[in-house]
């Protein structure tokens, strides 16, 4: 997850400093010391902090959470879940095995 973070801070051109401004305006009380720790996964992340900092890096939480290339398999309370199960929950990012691929975001018209 936190490759995933970085990423999307660097795709959006912003500062440690910038994320930790957003991540305070959404009300969590961070300083550019918390989303370096947080990126080198030497904070945890909680559930309500991975929702505001979706919305800080423009993403889903999906996204964020999905495994790292070159990782095999997630543990998830104990069980062993093989890294190609999981995706993003709009389902435009999946992962087959090791390889990333992203499809176009269904449209859907409303009635």
């Amino acid at each position: 997850m936190s490759a995933n973070i970085r990423a999307q801070r660097a795709r959006l051109g912003l500062l440690q400093a910038d994320v930790a401004k957003r991540m305070n305006d959404l009300g969590h009380h961070w300083y550019p010391q918390t989303a370096g720790l947080v990126e080198r996964s030497q904070r945890p992340l909680y559930a309500d902090e991975l929702v505001a900092l979706a919305l800080v890096l423009d993403t889903t939480p999906g996204v964020l959470a999905l495994p790292p290339d070159g990782m095999q398999s997630v543990l998830f309370g104990g069980y062993a879940i093989p890294a190609g199960r999981l995706s993003a929950v709009d389902g435009s990012t999946t992962w087959f095995g090791n390889e990333l691929r992203v499809h176009p975001r269904t449209q859907r018209k409303r009635g």
